[in-house]
């Protein structure tokens, strides 16, 4: 009963995030409704130009700069063009009478799109693309200029003595209704931003469907451990899903590892050790394939792989800067630059209060400064010994201070029941 009712809860929160859809409909629409009946979007005059278009577009680059910055934009928009049939799948889900499941599964991607979701995308890919081309056709060979690019042209050519009564002449002009190179320009323009984000979004779909199996992969390093004495005792994955782990062969060379064969081994998970069988399938490209044997006992490793947020933020959040006055401090200092490039690497320690208890962290180095990441609460100023998985360093770190990082607050408790902690740490050997 209570997993129905946190699907309906999540069911309508992404119900509700189509009333943001409709505003980009309206965005979409609007230039291809003027390109094809020569109707002006609005009453268009350079001041309305500039309240319209350019304040809005104003605002939002303060707002990024003093919030999130400019790192997710791009992905932002491309997602505003993905999510409109799913926000009308959810409210279909939201309303069903029957019990919606809410539990970790695959993605059954198996290589294949279904076209049949992408109608809209390719209604406006269509129709943008059309607009233009029906309003360069309609224009040829005059391409017919409007007033505004009139009163601009002449700013530009005239003696500099009447730019001021060209200027006040600019301010007051009034685009014309009917077709001209002036409306062209500016609903083009609009119309081909949605043309290049439906097309980013098709090539992005594409390429990640060439490249799927029936299990997503996640690019998770998790530490393993073969039972098998006759094979390295401690790996890290490179990527990882439901029925398939695979490790990468640059750093990690396996001996005598024999094809076929079934093998035991432990991965450590944010909830603890959890033991599987897996089966070498051999290499493919510069990566070892096991194939995942125990489907029916990894729970806790579906769990983990589908609690997507910490994970997400680990290793996707990798951008050395976020807003444009950080990226011209930058560029002023190539050296503060590279400073502050950011790395994760995964880390094994124990528990401070269970010496023999195994667990899984993640240490952030941030320029000079450090931060564990990691899913079990460490007292302040108590001192953890981390062994590094990637080259088998074991260095001791001091908790220094919680870090209230705002771009992790959205972190809830995991499918596993488990919750992410972030440290301030300093290394002390």
């Amino acid at each position: 009963m209570q997993r129905v009712l946190v699907s309906k809860i999540f069911y309508l929160n992404f119900s509700i995030q189509a009333i943001d859809e409709f505003q980009s409909l309206i965005l979409i629409s609007l230039p291809v409704t003027s390109l094809f009946f020569g109707w002006q979007p609005f009453i268009v005059t350079p001041i309305n130009i500039f309240l319209l278009l350019v304040f809005p577009i104003i605002f939002h680059l303060l707002i990024k700069e003093i919030t999130s910055g400019y790192t997710q934009f791009w992905r932002s928009e491309i997602l505003s063009i993905m999510r409109f049939p799913i926000c009308i799948k959810a409210a279909i889900g939201l309303f069903k009478i029957n019990k919606a499941p809410w539990n970790s599964s695959n993605k059954n991607i198996k290589g294949k799109i279904d076209w049949f979701l992408l109608i809209p995308q390719l209604s406006i890919l269509f129709f943008s693309a059309s607009s233009i081309l029906y309003g360069v056709v309609k224009l040829y060979p005059e391409f017919k200029k409007g007033p505004i690019i009139c009163v601009m042209k002449q700013y530009f050519t005239q003696p500099q003595s009447q730019n001021m009564e060209t200027f006040k002449n600019f301010i007051t002009t009034r685009l014309d209704d009917g077709y001209s190179l002036d409306l062209l320009i500016m609903c083009g323009l609009w119309s081909f931003f949605s043309i290049i984000k439906i097309i980013s979004y098709l090539r992005i779909l594409l390429k990640k469907i060439k490249n799927s199996s029936e299990n997503f992969r996640f690019n998770m390093n998790l530490p393993i451990f073969f039972e098998d004495s006759t094979v390295d005792t401690q790996l890290l994955t490179s990527r990882i899903s439901e029925d398939t782990i695979t490790v990468s062969t640059v750093k990690n060379k396996l001996k005598n590892i024999i094809i076929n064969k079934t093998y035991k081994l432990k991965i450590l998970l944010p909830s603890g050790e959890s033991s599987i069988e897996i089966r070498y399938a051999g290499i493919i490209g510069n990566e070892y394939i096991f194939n995942i044997l125990s489907k029916d006992k990894i729970s806790s490793l579906n769990d983990t792989l589908y609690s997507v947020a910490w994970h997400r933020y680990l290793y996707f959040d990798t951008t050395p800067f976020h807003t444009i006055s950080s990226f011209l401090k930058h560029i002023l200092n190539i050296h503060t630059w590279c400073e502050k490039s950011r790395k994760v690497e995964t880390v094994i320690f124990n528990e401070p209060s269970k010496k023999n208890q195994k667990r899984l962290g993640f240490v952030e180095n941030h320029g000079k400064n450090s931060y564990l990441f990691c899913f079990f609460p460490i007292p302040k100023h108590s001192s953890i010994t981390a062994k590094h998985s990637e080259n088998g360093k074991i260095k001791t770190y001091k908790i220094r201070s919680n870090n209230e990082a705002s771009k992790i607050l959205h972190l809830t408790k995991n499918l596993d029941n488990t919750e992410c902690y972030y440290y301030q740490i300093s290394c002390v050997k």
